[in-house]
């Protein structure tokens, strides 16, 4: 009988220092040699987010109020294609002092970009479950915006939800027109404007998980509309969508994001998928934006930066948590995909959208931050907080080395509002 004594005669506590493997690498190794075992911890604990060093500057230049009362929190903030105009979504109040219903409709402000001056649109609202808006991608002086509604009908005995679509354009001097009202569209935001404005896709409202396509005919005298067909590639709720600038191989193609951890890119005239990554988030989309040469999507899922080149297929992705220093909650990211903005705990910073660096911050000490939006060649952000009240800033590169000494941050107590 084989004597099996021999195969524990060492300490199962001693024989976790021998190094039993002789190819080995040098590494483990030397960690024998030293004394050290294999599950020690390390010396010294992983290194920290690099400091942060400034390399933009944001300048207050002037505030914008909502038109309407106190209270309306801005939602769904945008800049108009030419930069000219900001659009956003406020809930409405019928008199001073009523408050604000929280199952009322969202109205439309519209402010001038350059002198901060507001525009009424009393004939363009968004019944609240709709979600938000679509600003047509039009550079003229005109700002086209479709409206989706979802309210009850009146004409029903029973409570009846109904959908409709509205199409409304405002000019320079204030004056506005409904372009288009429409019954029964099943559609709401997220939406999207393709690039030639002839097709309008959003969310169905019968089910979350489809997107509704929608032909759009006519001008400013009028329009027309058709609902076309619905394209069916996600399983859960789509949360983003947005159109590639250009097309070559199947006409439009969109791109879209869904609670179910997709980012697809559909032909909307064969209804095919054409490429698809699946991202392996606990959060759903919150932000997708595609760069204006259509080979870079970015989008956000939680806390998780995500960037997808389409033409290499290449993914990559990296955690806020672990890139910055302090907790921030993403915002928007710029037209040109460079830049993001993070709303934190002293008030919003703006980062590098492909390495999360910090590049400049701003102490905020005003009411909470909703939602940010930049202009389309990032010059410009625009903030907007719980109150109505929006900041505009100018966003100054070139002067980081004179005015911050080196890129240094900003001396305590000094704001970039006071550098011009």
């Amino acid at each position: 009988m084989t004597d099996l004594s021999l195969h524990f005669t060492t300490d199962p506590e001693d024989s976790l220092n021998i190094n039993t493997n002789p190819a080995a690498d040098n590494m483990v190794a030397e960690q024998s040699s030293n004394g050290r075992r294999w599950d020690d911890p390390p010396e010294e604990e992983p290194t920290a987010p690099p400091d942060t060093k400034t390399t933009l500057i944001l300048v207050n230049t002037f505030a914008m109020r909502s038109p309407y009362y106190c209270g309306s929190e801005t939602m769904h903030l945008s800049f108009t294609p030419s930069g000219s105009h900001l659009v956003a979504a406020l809930p409405k109040s019928k008199k001073p002092g009523s408050g604000m219903d929280t199952h009322g409709p969202l109205a439309l402000a519209l402010w001038s970009a350059e002198k901060g001056t507001t525009m009424r649109w009393n004939k363009a609202q968004i019944g609240r479950g709709a979600g938000g808006s679509a600003v047509m991608p039009v550079t003229g002086p005109g700002v086209i915006v479709a409206c989706p509604y979802i309210e009850l009908s009146a004409q029903c005995s029973d409570p009846l939800w109904m959908s409709r679509l509205e199409v409304c354009e405002c000019c320079d001097d204030g004056k506005s027109q409904r372009l288009l009202r429409q019954d029964h569209i099943p559609i709401r935001a997220p939406m999207a404007w393709s690039p030639d404005r002839t097709v309008l896709v959003g969310v169905s409202t019968r089910e979350p998980s489809q997107i509704q396509v929608v032909k759009i005919q006519g001008g400013h005298k009028g329009m027309d509309v058709t609902a076309e067909k619905v394209l069916m590639g996600h399983t859960e709720e789509a949360t983003q969508l947005a159109f590639l600038p250009s097309w070559k191989g199947d006409g439009r193609a969109l791109v879209s994001a869904g609670k179910g951890g997709y980012v697809r890119v559909t032909s909307v005239e064969s209804w095919r998928t054409v490429k698809r990554i699946e991202i392996g988030a606990r959060s759903p989309a919150s932000i997708l934006k595609m760069s204006p040469n259509g080979k870079l999507v970015v989008t956000v899922w939680g806390r998780e930066v995500v960037l997808w080149y389409l033409d290499s297929g290449r993914v990559q992705n990296y955690n806020l948590n672990v890139v910055r220093q302090s907790e921030g909650r993403p915002l928007y990211v710029s037209p040109d995909c460079q830049l993001l903005a993070c709303r934190t705990e002293e008030g919003f910073d703006v980062s590098d959208v492909a390495t999360g660096k910090f590049r400049g911050e701003y102490a905020w000490t005003g009411n909470p931050i909703t939602s940010a939006a930049f202009n389309s060649n990032a010059t410009r952000l625009a903030v907007g907080d719980y109150c109505g009240v929006v900041q505009m800033f100018d966003i100054i590169m070139a002067l980081r080395q004179l005015l911050m000494g080196g890129g240094e941050r900003f001396p305590s107590g000094l704001k970039p509002r006071y550098l011009s």
